[in-house]
């Protein structure tokens, strides 16, 4: 196990993020506090070992993406396995002689650093002067090699959960990660600039950007333009990088192709390398059948059961479900601490409302976008190319925030010309995107579209209540969004992506179920009900089937969009483990649906047989609301804790007439207790909100271990605890 001597130097040399990461990649390698999945003896093995009908492992040659114009259609591979993918020859011409070859190369979980990337080669490419090829990271598991041949590396990279890379982006990560200890990636002639995205509230805003630049640039990158850090989708912070970029490589000394000799760098990667990645599309029906299931290949998921965990009396109750699917003969496997994806539907009622603003009925025929190809495939369909437009908008688009393209896009329609359809040269007050009605009345639309194209701040609070549909309906009356073109309204409306939550079961349960508990989102805006998107399908459309009956997405109630099965994978989460030793004490902070996880928890250590060792002490601490409102799973929990298997605290903090009471308040009150887990090696979890509630955690944690060694080694033993592997937090802002 890693010292936490080494950890310092680490730092010292490599800065922080870098040693952070390298520290966390290598304790998930080795067997260390994480937990070691591929050891060949120990709880962890035993847990591979029995697994739910675990997949067999596919060895897959590392692949390449394509350039920024379009994503190659990958073929079936003719005497391959049924479904294997390969991708197509390049599409596009050879780069112009005198176009100077760049790569950018990004890392998504959701699809924004590829909508910047792909903006940021259509802006370098513009009069051929230089031709940017978009690589994906998740095409490289393996690495990039060829990385050093490259002119000039723009990396756009989003940062996930409590500061590690996108799933799909991981490996790579590592790979990178692991040439500043081996020295083998030199790219002293290859300069460097990086686009971090992140969300600030949460504490490790940005982490994953720092960390790729930070082993770039020890594997000898220079600096192109300074690191970019962008919260959330702040687009004047991108064009303010893009546009330092851009300065940056127009001085620098960059060959043509010509004199490259008619080749661009990593240009082979297009078509380098066997196997589709996660955004490669199948040709047909047949080959989406055999691929293994994934995120681009779910599984229908029979619905098995669904129960109320709360009691709703009134508005201000919030109602939390647990779902429970049959994953029937799928040899799909996880392990606790995983979470669950959904791929959901949009609610009728947003369905309906923006197909009435446009003036269509959803009948009409519509694109299917490339990155939605499976969806269609998964329900049958041979067409993966069109669909009903109703189809498209339920199961495609987020009807909830569009993208800030949309307001440009209705700009243009209301005159074109800003300048003359705002000639006076108004602006349009701050009031008018909040939804007041005598400032926005005051307002000319094309005045105000002007003022939420270039205020990303009143942009966002203009959005906050308002869906596609409202903003639709705001600036185009029916008789005229009817003849808005659709294929360019649709571009300006984000992907339909999808949901994790995290699995409350444990695959020692058997039966080849996995469980979720899901808080449903539900809230009034503008007067008119607003339905979460996966939340309230999954607890008031998903409908209970039994076993053996068709369980097809299409076979529920078409008119009233019941789902007796949905679309589901694994999305696995290697940050959040239990310790490999089961003796290894643990000490869980998770109220509402942050409970989650530690059901799984400790049904886990509970069921685990006797050979792999006596269960360590489990120290839960719930929170919620009231015991008699939205105590989750209140008789189990208690019987766990009667058998031994859990210390409980629950934590309430609404009962009428009595203190609020939180989750770290209890934390201190059991601060004797803590600390000697702790001592005792003890892994300390917290899932939930990042908001407060982790923060709060965060910093009673700190207290209690103020109080024992002083507050300069208490900063340094809780920061050690979370490089080490043995402080993991699975958060999210709510």
């Amino acid at each position: 196990m890693l010292t936490f001597s080494s950890w310092c130097l680490g730092t010292a040399a490599l800065g922080a993020p870098l040693a952070w990461w390298l520290l966390r990649a290598r304790s998930c390698s080795t067997g260390g506090a994480v937990g070691d999945v591929s050891a060949s003896t120990g709880f962890e093995a035993y847990l591979v070992d029995v697994k739910v009908n675990a997949p067999k492992q596919e060895t897959r040659a590392a692949h390449c993406s394509t350039s920024f114009e379009a994503y190659l259609v990958s073929v079936e591979q003719e005497g391959g396995i049924e479904g294997e993918l390969v991708p197509a020859a390049p599409s596009l011409p050879p780069p112009p002689p005198e176009s100077k070859p760049i790569v950018i190369l990004f890392g998504t979980e959701f699809g924004f650093s590829r909508e910047i990337a792909e903006k940021l080669a259509d802006s370098l490419a513009q009069n051929d002067v230089y031709w940017p090829l978009v690589l994906d990271m998740a095409r490289f598991p393996d690495g990039l090699s060829q990385l050093p041949d490259a002119q000039a590396l723009l990396v756009v990279v989003s940062t996930q959960g409590d500061g590690v890379p996108p799933a799909d982006a991981r490996a790579f990560c590592d790979w990178l990660a692991a040439q500043t200890e081996s020295g083998s990636l030199n790219l002293a002639s290859t300069p460097v600039s990086v686009c971090g995205l992140g969300d600030s509230a949460y504490a490790n805003f940005c982490r994953c950007g720092k960390t790729v630049e930070a082993a770039l640039v020890a594997c000898g990158a220079p600096v192109l333009a300074a690191r970019q850090e962008v919260n959330r989708e702040d687009w004047r912070a991108v064009d303010g990088w893009m546009a330092r970029v851009r300065a940056a490589l127009d001085v620098l000394s960059l060959k043509t192709v010509a004199e490259l000799g008619g080749r661009a760098p990593l240009w082979e990667c297009q078509a380098g390398g066997a196997g589709g990645g996660p955004d490669a599309a199948p040709a047909s029906l047949k080959a989406y059948r055999g691929l293994p299931w994934s995120r681009s290949r779910p599984f229908a998921a029979r619905v098995a059961a669904l129960e109320a965990l709360c009691a709703v009396e009134n508005a201000e109750d919030k109602n939390t479900v647990r779902i429970e699917f049959d994953l029937g003969s799928s040899d799909i496997s996880y392990l606790p601490g995983d979470a669950l994806g959904v791929w959901p539907a949009n609610p009728p009622a947003a369905v309906s409302a923006l197909l009435f603003a446009l003036g269509l009925t959803g009948a009409e025929p519509a694109p299917v976008p490339a990155w939605a190809a499976f969806l269609r495939f998964h329900e049958g369909e041979e067409d993966a190319s069109t669909a009903p437009l109703a189809w498209v908008l339920s199961r495609c688009y987020d009807l909830r925030q569009p993208k800030p393209a949309l307001f440009n896009f209705l700009l243009q329609r209301l005159g074109g010309d800003v300048s003359k359809a705002n000639g006076n040269g108004h602006v349009v007050d701050a009031a008018a995107c909040n939804g007041h009605s005598a400032a926005r009345e005051a307002a000319s639309p094309a005045s105000l579209l002007e003022r939420l194209t270039e205020d990303a701040a009143a942009r966002e609070d203009f959005l906050a209540p308002r869906h596609a549909s409202d903003v639709l309906a705001q600036f185009f009356p029916r008789s005229k969004s009817s003849a808005l073109p659709l294929d360019a309204f649709l571009q300006c409306l984000r992907p339909l992506a999808p949901r994790l939550y995290s699995i409350s079961s444990s695959p020692l349960e058997g039966h080849a179920r996995v469980c979720a508990t899901v808080a449903e989102v539900a809230y009034d805006s503008l007067g008119a009900p607003r339905e979460g998107v996966a939340s309230c399908q999954i607890s008031r459309r998903a409908l209970v089937a039994e076993p053996g009956k068709d369980c097809d997405v299409e076979s529920g109630d078409a008119q009233r969009q019941t789902y007796p099965s949905l679309p589901v994978y694994i999305h696995p989460n290697p940050d959040f483990r239990l310790p490999s030793d089961p003796a290894t004490p643990i000490v869980m902070v998770g109220p509402g649906t942050g409970l989650a996880p530690f059901r799984a928890f400790v049904h886990h250590r509970r069921l685990a047989p006797p050979a792999v060792g006596k269960a360590g002490p489990a120290k839960l601490f719930f929170g919620c609301r009231r015991p008699d409102q939205d105590f989750l799973y209140a008789s189990e929990l208690q019987e766990l804790a009667q058998g031994g298997h859990v210390e409980l605290h629950v934590a309430f903090s609404r009962v009428p007439g009595q203190k609020k009471v939180y989750v770290q308040d209890l934390l201190r009150e059991e601060k004797e207790r803590v600390w000697e887990l702790l001592e005792q090696g003890a892994h300390f979890y917290v899932c939930g909100d990042a908001t407060r509630m982790a923060g709060d955690v965060d910093l009673a944690l700190r207290e209690i271990a103020a109080e024992r060694i002083g507050r300069p080694e208490a900063e340094v033993f809780v920061d050690a605890l979370l490089t080490s592997g043995r402080y993991q937090r699975d958060v999210w802002i709510s």
